[in-house]
């Protein structure tokens, strides 16, 4: 098994997660996580739905001056 492999699976992306939850929990003022990742990243989401509520959104934004749209 690679080192990148171990590291992937060895719960290092849960603690980030955890530690970011409880450094929220720890401050008044923030009320709210979110995780955000590319539709084609579904090992991260795995991750995410154990940790979190899916909410059903896809997210888009304006593009940058110069940057062309995906109308397909």
């Amino acid at each position: 098994m690679s080192k990148k492999k171990i590291i992937r699976l060895g719960g290092v992306g849960k603690a980030l997660i955890q530690t970011c939850y409880d450094f929220a929990d720890k401050h008044d003022n923030i009320d709210r996580v979110y995780w955000k990742t590319e539709m084609s990243n579904h090992r991260a989401q795995l991750l995410y739905r154990k940790v979190g509520k899916f909410e059903g959104f896809v997210t888009y934004r304006r593009p940058q001056e110069g940057e062309t749209v995906d109308d397909q």
